[in-house]
């Protein structure tokens, strides 16, 4: 998830968990080591600042963020529609795609179906990651272009008659 987030200071953000300020600040400071964040030299004594934002698949927590993130694509994409409804040169860069499946365990296709969210997951993590290492090396142009791409992914139970009990 991209952020532009700033984190006031450590023992601000250790009030909001109820942490102590020490433990807060030798995590924050674990992640300045390992690159996750850095010193913003523009805001107050001790503020820390990301441009990233990890929830691991599977998380009891932070998912909400990741829910939020996803909701924040989805709309953006429909608001960059709209916005250039007469344009047609973009037809594979901005817009989105629905595909719903029946299936049923022992269907020859249920594997595929079932696990298309992880491999999509897994594509979109490496190629994130070889953006990044290439970005890394390289002098940024003053333009860039910001890229989203999302994908959600639910299951419900269809009964006899065709009626989606968990929809």
């Amino acid at each position: 998830m991209n952020v532009n987030l700033l984190i006031d200071t450590a023992a601000q953000l250790a009030s909001l968990g109820r942490f102590e300020p020490s433990d807060v600040e030798d995590a924050l400071e674990a992640l300045r080591r390992a690159g996750r964040v850095t010193r913003d030299p523009d805001a107050p004594e001790g503020a820390y600042r990301t441009s990233q934002f990890f929830v691991p698949v599977g998380a009891a927590s932070g998912w909400e963020a990741a829910v939020f993130d996803h909701f924040h694509a989805v709309v953006r994409t429909i608001c960059e529609k709209l916005r250039r409804a007469n344009e047609s040169a973009l037809p594979d860069r901005i817009g989105g795609s629905t595909y719903s499946f029946e299936i049923w365990e022992g269907h020859p296709f249920f594997d595929e179906v079932m696990g298309h969210l992880r491999r999509f997951r897994e594509a979109q993590s490496g190629l994130r990651e070889r953006v990044r290492a290439y970005n890394a090396t390289c002098a940024k142009p003053a333009v860039r272009q910001g890229v989203t791409v999302y994908a959600g992914q639910t299951t419900w139970d269809v009964t006899e008659e065709g009626d989606e009990s968990n929809a």
